[in-house]
């Protein structure tokens, strides 16, 4: 007999909300694993809070943001500096609010 928490043998997947790209810069620019998690965290609530507010069309926006946001992270580390740029990692807010003033100027 299953444990009664078990989730029955049809259940399907949670949805990935964070495109792998953003996932493997993740892995490499954050070696340790509780910093990963808990930007993996911020970026899924973030998108969640998107969906829930029906504002769908600003994910893509606010993924990309990000993924250039760490790209050029990376850039700068490769650089050897260790400037912190703005990503979403502990600025939810910021960041939303930069993805919403992004497709109005």
């Amino acid at each position: 007999m299953p444990p009664r928490n078990a989730e029955p043998w049809n259940a399907s997947p949670p949805p990935n909300l964070v495109p792998v790209e953003v996932e493997e810069l993740i892995f490499r620019l954050y070696p340790e694993a509780s910093t990963r998690h808990a930007i993996l965290k911020c970026i899924h609530e973030h998108v969640e809070r998107l969906q829930a507010q029906g504002r769908h069309s600003e994910i893509p926006a606010f993924i990309t943001l990000e993924i250039e946001a760490m790209k050029q992270e990376d850039k700068e580390r490769q650089k050897g500096k260790r400037r912190k740029l703005l990503t979403i990692v502990g600025r939810a807010g910021i960041a939303a609010f930069v993805v919403a003033s992004h497709w109005h100027w």
